[in-house]
């Protein structure tokens, strides 16, 4: 497994990847809600965002996502989950940003949970603007 930048060819890995943790890891909204942001989920990948992928012999198994100091997205197929995957995606990350911002669904207590697990504190509660769930700005300061 090798960890690498991600290249415009992995986009149909990487959105198929993001889907399906999606589908498996927010229950709490409906299907159909992912499917249909498929398409602005590649164009938030493309436009300039820091990608780091997780790849196993050309198939990507997880991918890690930033803007600036904003961790957008951190997702692992369902299948190779709890290997400690994630937790290396967020290690490079945290290594190449000393503050990280993550916004994480309340409705997800493990998701939560596990972003506490990796040194990050909830400094604030707040709504979701489109679909009015708490969800809480989460900080990590490496020190």
């Amino acid at each position: 497994m090798v960890i690498r930048r991600s290249e415009p060819q992995d986009m149909p890995q990487l959105t198929a990847i993001w889907l399906q943790a999606s589908l498996h890891a927010d229950e709490f909204l409906p299907a159909a809600t992912w499917w249909h942001r498929q398409e602005s989920m590649r164009k938030q990948l493309e436009c300039g965002t820091e990608v780091w992928v997780a790849d196993d012999e050309d198939h990507l198994v997880g991918f890690v996502a930033l803007n600036a100091d904003e961790l957008l997205e951190l997702y692992v197929e369902p299948t190779c989950q709890r290997q400690q995957l994630a937790e290396e995606l967020l290690y490079l990350a945290k290594k190449h940003h000393p503050v990280l911002y993550h916004r994480a669904s309340a409705e997800c207590p493990d998701e939560v949970d596990f972003f506490k697990s990796q040194g990050f504190e909830i400094k604030e509660a707040h709504k979701h603007p489109v679909w009015q769930l708490e969800e809480y700005w989460m900080e990590c300061r490496n020190a």
